[in-house]
């Protein structure tokens, strides 16, 4: 049962790092693209219709970004005293505003008691435009997630993260396995409580830093050696070993056949130079190993398709897990660690309740 708790820490684990870089680069992808101000644009534009060019030069609102740029938030007050600034320049009968005028009169119909009629107008405005942005938050959220499986199919390919290939390895590597169990609980788990000693209660005692043991020296955060621990159980260093053998078995084959006479011969010494040539062959021995160098141009003929079609389902899996989200990742991340170590430990459990 602890092996099992184990081998899904760690496939959480890798889905936690994942979902980091993919939010890293969605924020740095929508923030290149200009994807709120975009969007935003685009709900302010079913919003006030003709009058959304006008809207944007306003100063109140030009005054929210950049020059040249359109601003990605707008507080619904000055959305709402832009607009009413707006309509007061226009004719009552004007066309560029009638859609505005329009929206007002139905929202101002639904409101109840005596009030101000320019602070029926700001009112109504403001329950329009946040009415809106609801719809506007849901165009983004779904504009970003196609974006996080974009994103998710490259990371996922880039790092050659498949699901099943993570559990293999785990499953057959108890050292790696622990390895990453102890790097999520000593990175997600709260530290432990230190007891106060208080020699005597009327006198106060300044603050006791706890002091780092020997055994704790030298010991790296999750952070820092997160990166080592990914890399032992993803990546492509497997799969470019396996295509690499062929390369070696042909060089060793013809090493053997034109050294089989004379060490000396032309062919031979060829042969010879290279295997000292080629980074993906090791000599051991008599024999030629093959290394996890990448093979070059080799990984993208016919080989790649023996590879992609035993990796594909297992890069979907990743592709879906991934596509969740860090905070998803996280939050799960603590419960399985909560129940591998069958709840908080009493001292956790008394600090909480002091």
């Amino acid at each position: 049962m602890l092996v099992l708790l184990d081998i899904v820490i760690g496939v959480a684990f890798v889905y936690l790092l994942l979902a980091l870089i993919c939010t890293t680069a969605n924020e740095w992808i929508a923030g290149a693209r200009g994807l709120r101000a975009k969007t935003l644009q685009r709900g302010i534009g079913q919003l006030l219709g003709p009058l959304a060019d006008e809207f944007y030069r306003h100063p109140l609102i030009a005054t929210l970004s950049q020059p040249g740029e359109r601003p990605s938030y707008i507080p619904a007050h000055i959305f709402s005293s832009a607009v009413l600034d707006l309509l007061g320049r226009h004719a009552e009968g004007a066309a560029s505003a009638q859609h505005v005028r329009t929206g007002i009169a139905a929202l101002k119909a639904k409101q109840t008691g005596p009030s101000a009629d320019h602070a029926a107008h700001a009112a109504a405005l403001e329950d329009w435009f946040t009415t809106a942005m609801d719809r506007v938050s849901g165009w983004y959220k779904r504009r970003l997630q196609l974006i996080t499986i974009g994103v998710a199919v490259v990371v996922t390919l880039a790092v050659n993260a498949d699901t099943l290939q993570i559990v293999g390895v785990l499953w057959r590597s108890p050292t790696e396995r622990a390895a990453i169990a102890e790097q999520v609980r000593s990175g997600l788990l709260p530290p432990r409580p230190v007891a106060a000693q208080y020699p005597d209660v009327n006198v106060p005692v300044p603050p006791v830093n706890e002091q780092t043991s020997a055994e704790d020296e030298g010991v790296e955060g999750p952070t820092a050696a997160a990166p080592a621990v990914l890399g032992q159980i993803v990546g492509w260093s497997s799969d470019f070993k396996r295509l690499n053998q062929g390369v070696c078995a042909t060089l060793q084959d013809e090493r053997d056949r034109q050294c089989a006479d004379a060490a000396n011969a032309a062919p031979c010494q060829q042969a010879l130079r290279r295997i000292a040539t080629e980074s993906r062959c090791s000599v051991e021995g008599a024999d030629l190993v093959a290394t996890d160098a990448a093979p070059g141009g080799a990984f993208f003929t016919s080989a790649l398709v023996p590879v992609a079609a035993a990796h594909t389902f297992g890069w979907l899996l990743t592709i879906i897990a991934i596509s969740l989200g860090a905070a998803f990742w996280f939050d799960t991340l603590n419960r399985v660690v909560n129940i591998r170590g069958s709840g908080p430990s009493p001292q956790e459990k008394k600090a909480a309740g002091a």
